[in-house]
């Protein structure tokens, strides 16, 4: 199989996935769709050796937590975009540092996000369209967040950010948080994250850790 027809394939399985998922498909058969796209991810020719674990939930609720487990560095972009099942996502990767463009894109079910204290990195879209999410932490490591990351996180209540100097972000990396989202920030570090290019548009949302 060529590297474009399995490209393929892995999208015709996520699309299957998801149409099972939303009562399009028939009979739900969430374990089996999952299968075969968890298949397709390990044969992806830049996966670096990722797979992936789900653990179904009750039928006829079929919201899931979902485990990564990678030993590689970086995950390649787009890998898991558009899992609308999972309700929470679990990384088992001791070596990860990169999260490429839009891996995590578009997880509408996925209620919280705790992104690994070894990630130094975060592409563009990567965590996009995190509609249910109310909770994030993004670790101290983290110095490079891309455009879009975290934008239309429209359920958002807190934001714990740990780094005590402002990471470099674009100003539209946190685009639609609600007016009562808060970014909870080291205490001797919120005058410089209201004042730092691309957290200062959410100045009046930046507060002190607890």
């Amino acid at each position: 199989m060529t590297i474009a027809q399995k490209l393929l394939a892995l999208a015709a399985i996520k699309t299957a996935l998801r149409d099972a998922i939303n009562g399009k498909g028939g009979e739900l058969d969430v374990d089996s769709a999952f299968a075969a796209y968890a298949a397709a991810v390990a044969a992806l020719p830049d996966g670096g050796g990722a797979t992936v674990e789900w653990v179904a939930g009750q039928k006829p609720d079929p919201l899931s937590h979902f485990i990564v487990r990678f030993s590689g560095t970086e995950l390649p972009a787009s890998t898991f975009a558009n899992n609308v099942a999972a309700a929470s996502l679990e990384f088992d990767t001791p070596n990860l540092t990169s999260i490429g463009n839009s891996v995590f894109q578009n997880w509408t079910s996925a209620t919280s996000l705790v992104i690994p204290g070894s990630v130094t990195s975060i592409g563009s879209n990567c965590f996009f369209g995190w509609t249910s999410a109310t909770y994030l932490v993004i670790p101290d490591s983290v110095t490079s967040i891309g455009a879009q990351a975290f934008v239309n996180w429209t359920s958002a209540q807190t934001v714990d950010v740990l780094r005590e100097a402002p990471a470099a972000i674009p100003v539209n990396a946190f685009t639609n948080l609600p007016a009562s989202a808060q970014i909870r920030v080291p205490s001797e570090s919120v005058d410089a994250y209201k004042a730092a290019p691309g957290w200062s548009v959410h100045a009046s949302k930046i507060v002190a850790l607890p």
